[in-house]
């Protein structure tokens, strides 16, 4: 992956909250390119590697959650800070979008379960 090294999450959220665009508006590869400040083939191959699932179509051409923007920018952080290839970036988010999720879930309810201290 081709990365830049000052295209950041924040300036990729920035721009999403600057221009009031809702997260899953679907957008053209193109307009995520823009938004993520990277080059259209480098987040045409992580959708392809499944950063993103098309969300709709426009005629031939698929759409994706404007949201993808922002992974996008993570993924070639990833790639750049930890030497990961563009599938080993796209796994290492979807692993931690688990991640986080789960704590979101651990959080909700109240910290998980509870351990008895042992005899």
């Amino acid at each position: 992956i081709v990365t830049d090294p000052d295209v950041t999450r924040v300036e990729v959220e920035l721009v999403l909250w600057r221009t009031r665009a809702r997260a899953d508006e679907p957008v053209s590869v193109e307009d995520l390119a823009a938004e993520a400040g990277l080059p259209h083939e480098i987040v045409a191959e992580l959708l392809a590697l499944g950063l993103a699932r098309p969300v709709a179509a426009a005629g031939t051409e698929r759409r994706w959650p404007r949201s993808a923007a922002v992974d996008a920018a993570r993924a070639v952080r990833l790639a750049r800070d930890l030497g990961l290839n563009a599938q080993g970036a796209v796994l290492a988010l979807e692993l931690l979008g688990r991640i986080e999720a789960l704590e979101r879930r651990i959080a909700r309810e109240g910290g998980g379960p509870t351990r008895t201290p042992g005899p």
